[in-house]
């Protein structure tokens, strides 16, 4: 790995523990380089700006998700359906802890921007992407969450779990259903009933869509 790849690296890390512990209000181009034992202009030799600094560190926040499709990845006993619910719910948790960030990434009218800052993390740490497969990697550098969940369908109905044509009303609707939860969240709502909520409501849809025994039993969704 060459100099400049473990600089980037080194400040995307950096910049993503001060969005984790302070958010976004606490942070600032000086702070970074403070930090990270450097110039301002060393870091703008890396990154356009700091909002382009932010964007890429924010993507470090799928990570949990990221872990979690890998482990499952490897699973063999669970069906596709399973699969995308246990995705969901890790997601979810997520995704309403840290709204700011996931609505940046999937939501926000720099989602074009956030579309190139995922693909240019993946290439950065790439080398920690290694064992993920193809369908795998497909849906990590996806920041739209309807072909994130159209993929994941779409294999389910290959292999037989789901009729196309309900696959692609179910993703229409998971999608919308997220969106709508997410944008409706705020300070004063409790991130983890909010995600429980969400996560209620995209099972229900699947209930409704797929075969029942092909979703998950209860120790599968905990």
């Amino acid at each position: 790995m060459n100099t400049n790849v473990k600089r980037k690296q080194e400040l995307i890390r950096i910049t993503y523990e001060i969005l984790a512990s302070e958010g976004s209000e606490g942070i600032s181009i000086r702070r970074i380089a403070s930090e990270a034992g450097c110039t301002s202009a060393a870091i703008y030799k890396h990154f356009d700006n700091l909002e382009h600094l932010i964007m890429l560190a924010s993507v470090k926040f799928l990570e949990p998700y990221m872990d979690k499709l890998a482990e499952l990845s490897k699973r063999e006993d669970l069906s596709g359906i399973q699969m995308n619910l246990i995705l969901w719910r890790e997601f979810l948790r997520e995704a309403f802890d840290k709204k700011e960030y996931y609505e940046m990434m999937f939501i926000s009218a720099d989602r074009n921007k956030m579309k190139a800052c995922v693909e240019e993390y993946f290439n950065i740490f790439k080398d920690e992407f290694v064992d993920v497969d193809p369908v795998a990697a497909g849906i990590l550098f996806s920041n739209s969450i309807h072909y994130r969940e159209a993929i994941r369908l779409q294999q389910a109905a290959a292999a037989g779990q789901i009729s196309p044509r309900n696959a692609r009303m179910l993703s229409d609707l998971t999608e919308a259903v997220f969106i709508g939860r997410l944008m409706r969240h705020d300070e004063e709502d409790d991130e983890k009933r909010a995600a429980e909520e969400c996560y209620e409501l995209i099972y229900n849809l699947y209930e409704k869509y797929v075969d029942p025994e092909l979703i998950p039993d209860i120790s599968e969704r905990s």
